[in-house]
């Protein structure tokens, strides 16, 4: 493959496994997953030890001011409460965590995205989830206040 783009399961030892194949493997890759994964050891440890990502570290994309849903599959028997009636859930808030080795241009790549962001105001990029809510709530806070002037007016 030539980048790996994926939403893995997030039960079980899924994205574990999931995000120790993207470090070893030295390719680019994009994969859905909740914000707390930054949090795990697994990954801290990926992050200080894995060649690809020392020096290179990933980035985090995700939306402003609303979390992805996801759609519980039709016709399954339990279907935990959390899950409304027309199937849709947003059990975490989940962001893109995205890796470009930096011979493919992953700094380049962040500039552009930002400069995006701040056109856009849609979506928000960050070098950490930390700043990545921050950036989010700021925007929000951005759009809130030019909606309220333009009410005035």
């Amino acid at each position: 493959h030539d980048v790996l783009i994926t939403s893995p399961p997030y039960s079980a030892d899924h994205i574990e496994r999931c995000m120790r194949h993207c470090a070893s493997s030295g390719k680019p890759w994009c994969v859905l997953l909740p914000n707390w994964v930054h949090k795990k050891d697994y990954y801290q440890e990926l992050l200080r030890s894995a060649p690809s990502l020392i020096g290179s570290a990933p980035m985090y994309l995700g939306p402003v001011g609303r979390s992805y849903n996801y759609w519980f599959p039709e016709g399954h028997e339990q279907r935990p409460s959390h899950v409304g009636t027309d199937g849709r859930t947003t059990p975490y808030a989940t962001s893109w965590h995205i890796h470009l080795p930096g011979s493919v241009g992953g700094m380049k790549l962040m500039k552009n995205l930002e400069a995006e962001q701040r056109r856009l105001g849609e979506w928000v990029i960050a070098k950490t989830v930390k700043g990545l809510k921050w950036s989010s709530r700021k925007i929000e806070q951005r759009q809130a206040a030019s909606l309220a002037a333009r009410a005035q007016r």
